[in-house]
């Protein structure tokens, strides 16, 4: 199995469904995380509130303990769009590697990046047979994340929570409950499917 997850900034994919990325890569599989945005940006008024370089170093620790391969794109923060140039920049991930399966953001995030590389990546797959849309932040939406897949991470919990904390400058501005916001969703998802920890997706298609 060739797997690509895709994810608009560092540490999205972490959240998400960093559980999964470990759980497959530990099945064996091939295992690619793409990451569109440079991921660094600055408020409104210019102050910065994340630097690239610092985001990559971070993002690159994280990959290496949930057993990815890291590609990364230079798509600017913030103003990451829905064009033939990102779709083909996924294309290209999509026949280099023979990607059969992928993970994507949901596309009902109200979040602009997120929400516009999921349409990319819904026109970039259309012959990929399995398309999975994750959920990675906690900002309330127009439309409701209905999620009906599930994956058991009770034995990657403690590798997505090790990975998280790789970004420590998130971590820093964001405070304690960044973690365990998505720690306490995945135990509640555990609780709907019956194990301890699971991390939960919509599915767009699914071949079996």
């Amino acid at each position: 199995m060739n797997v690509l997850f895709i994810g608009a900034h560092f540490d999205d994919l972490e959240l998400g469904c960093g559980g999964t990325i470990r759980k497959f890569s530990q099945k064996g599989y091939n295992v690619y995380s793409y990451i569109a945005t440079t991921s660094g940006y600055s408020n409104h008024d210019g102050t910065k509130i994340r630097d690239s370089h610092i985001a990559r170093s971070e993002g690159e620790k994280a990959t290496n303990i949930l057993g990815s391969h890291l590609i990364c794109g230079q798509y600017s923060t913030k103003a990451l769009m829905c064009t033939t140039e990102l779709i083909e920049e996924i294309n290209s991930i999509i026949d280099k590697h023979n990607i059969n399966m992928i993970f994507t953001h949901w596309d009902g995030d109200i979040q602009q990046d997120h929400r516009n590389l999921s349409l990319a990546t819904l026109t970039a797959a259309r012959h990929v047979p399995r398309l999975l849309m994750y959920r990675c932040n906690w900002y309330i939406s127009s439309d409701t994340f209905d999620a009906n897949f599930y994956i058991d991470i009770s034995k990657e919990i403690d590798y997505k929570i090790k990975a998280l904390k790789e970004y420590t400058s998130e971590s820093k501005r964001r405070g304690e409950e960044w973690i365990q916001f998505f720690v306490d969703q995945n135990k509640s998802n555990g609780k709907i499917i019956g194990v301890q920890y699971a991390e939960s997706f919509k599915l767009a298609k699914y071949l079996l």
